[in-house]
């Protein structure tokens, strides 16, 4: 028995014909679907890039906090008052600017100010923690404040504060 080729491959009748593709509503339809969707998350791109933007502010912000920090408790308890009112100016990365930088203007983003401040707020004057039995005083304490003010925001500045404490300077 010998069968041809050409029985082997039947012809596609009239109705399966019919059903091999997409109708053209369906086409459509799917591209509305896909068009809302995409139109959708490009909706939300910016707000995502400005939370990103602030997050790094953040982060920038806060090792700069660290940084002055960390100077701040390396200085000696009496030379703390020198550091009142200075301002120190960073670039976009939190790296610090040297006054006698070209084009030291254009890079300032960041600008942070360090403020002593007593404890009960009143005065610059450290505060006296306590006192000992026989009236002398024995520790002292400055809340240094620092507030960091973004040059790209204008109306956005925090402020951070320290608590250096002078633990027994009566002591020999």
């Amino acid at each position: 028995m010998v069968i041809a080729m050409k029985d082997l491959i039947a012809a596609p009748s009239r109705k399966s014909r019919s059903r091999r593709g997409f109708s053209l509503a369906e086409v459509v339809l799917s591209l509305g679907v896909v068009s809302f969707a995409m139109v959708s998350i490009l909706g939300m791109l910016p707000v995502g890039l400005s939370m990103f933007n602030k997050a790094r502010n953040y982060t920038v912000e806060a090792q700069i906090v660290q940084a002055i920090s960390n100077d701040i408790l390396l200085t000696d308890f009496v030379n703390l008052a020198a550091l009142a009112d200075q301002t120190y100016y960073f670039d976009d990365s939190g790296k610090p600017l040297a006054t006698a930088t070209e084009n030291v203007e254009a890079q300032k983003v960041f600008a942070a100010t360090v403020r002593l401040k007593s404890l009960n707020g009143n005065d610059v004057a450290p505060v006296n923690l306590q006192s000992s039995a026989n009236g002398t005083l024995t520790d002292e304490a400055y809340n240094v404040q620092i507030v960091i003010e973004n040059k790209t925001m204008p109306r956005d500045s925090r402020t951070y504060s320290v608590l250096v404490a002078n633990n027994n300077n009566n002591q020999p």
